[in-house]
């Protein structure tokens, strides 16, 4: 599966953010259901409780609440995910 940012919008190397048409809000909502997915799948898969996998992904980028989460955040958060799920 493809980890590069979605089309129409992507990070400088330096983590800010690059508006493209479709704006970062909408990337920022499209990013945080990928993580939502991620995590229900990870949950599945590994039998932890959706809070205990949410917690740890938010724990290795260094979230306290998704809903304050910076698109870079999310870009890792949802790499960490995919890394965690392909070895499960």
């Amino acid at each position: 599966l493809d980890l590069a940012p979605l089309p129409g919008f992507a990070t400088t190397p330096e983590g800010g953010e690059q508006a493209y048409p479709g704006g970062a809000r909408k990337y920022r909502h499209q990013l945080r259901e990928t993580n939502v997915t991620l995590t229900r799948q990870i949950a599945r898969v590994t039998g932890l409780s959706h809070a205990q996998v949410n917690g740890d992904l938010n724990r290795r980028v260094g979230l306290e609440r998704i809903t304050e989460a910076t698109v870079s955040q999310l870009e890792r958060r949802r790499d960490h995910a995919w890394t965690w799920l392909r070895t499960a």
